[in-house]
């Protein structure tokens, strides 16, 4: 999944067919220079679109299909009543479906929320303009016409969610220490036997895209085991990137709840305890129980 951003040019839909998970996370896509205006008739139709469910919860959207607008347009369901994100990021769960069958296109219900930045919308972007502003459990309703192509168009619910919490590295945490080549290592404190939560220290912010659940990074990285400092595996020694999908649970937990709404080019620290990597089974040279420590470049994300 590429960047979400806001701009007119860049519009939800959804990243695979009938052929694909249903449950896979939405993405946004290059759409045509000049995205077309909404008309009377398109604001009326997503007036009769209901966005059904609690504050939390996945919703369902009622409509009646064939759906099909020409144009952009956005309005806001039900206002929630928490605080109003601060800055120009905003988290938001998603569920898209396909005007033209009301079938379910893709969520991020199962995962991680999306990350908004309203920064990167032009003046008048429809979505944006419902966006800010918006109080945390506040429920909208968008629709394009899809842009990847076809006759169809997508209807995207969203709700406004509260970010993820910023965790306060331990005090004990590993020290990093890069070298001419740009390959990390670590050094131990003693005695520090490892968080109980996932921890996720920016080493170096990048100024890329914020990474999004469900898009493809590459990433170089290297892991050591929290108990002893022993290398268990390391990108930078084999020269290739790393490439996987992340917030979909292709790789474990703990790398995509900490690569997750980061941004592109930065540096990170993941000491991820073992219920949120191996478990008691361990892998290969991995025991069981253990807590891992990874050291993660965010090269590219798509």
């Amino acid at each position: 999944m590429t960047a979400l951003t806001l701009g007119a040019a860049l519009l939800l839909t959804a990243c695979g067919d009938d052929s694909d998970d249903a449950t896979a996370t939405p993405s946004a896509t290059d759409a045509a220079s000049t995205a077309p205006e909404a008309t009377a008739e398109d604001v009326a139709a997503l007036e009769a679109v209901t966005y059904d469910g609690e504050v939390g919860s996945k919703p369902t959207i009622g409509l009646t299909p064939p759906f099909e607008v020409t144009g952009v347009v956005a309005r806001v369901a039900s206002e929630g009543t928490g605080e109003v994100p601060e800055g120009d990021e905003v988290w938001v769960h998603v569920l898209q479906v396909d005007g033209s069958t009301g079938d379910e296109l893709g969520t991020s219900w199962e995962g991680t929320p999306e990350v908004l930045d309203l920064s990167m919308a032009p003046e008048g972007d429809p979505l944006a303009e419902v966006l800010r502003g918006a109080p945390i459990g506040s429920q909208l309703l968008f629709a394009a016409p899809d842009q990847a192509g076809g006759e169809r168009s997508i209807i995207t619910a969203m709700e406004v969610v509260e970010p993820l919490p910023a965790i306060t590295p331990d005090a004990g945490m590993p020290t990093v220490t890069f070298d001419e080549a740009g390959k990390p290592s670590i050094e131990l404190t003693p005695g520090y036997a490892g968080p109980e939560d996932l921890v996720v220290q920016v080493l170096e912010e990048g100024d890329g895209a914020v990474v999004e659940s469900g898009q493809t990074v590459s990433v170089n990285y290297t892991g050591w085991l929290q108990s002893n400092g022993e290398q268990f595996d390391s990108s930078w020694d084999r020269g290739t990137p790393f490439d996987t999908v992340i917030g979909e649970r292709a790789v474990i937990a703990g790398w995509d709840e900490g690569i997750v709404g980061q941004k592109v080019g930065s540096k990170l620290l993941l000491v991820i305890p073992s219920d949120l990597a191996y478990g008691d089974a361990g892998q290969s040279s991995i025991p069981g129980g253990a807590t891992l420590v990874f050291v993660v470049e965010i090269l590219e994300a798509s």
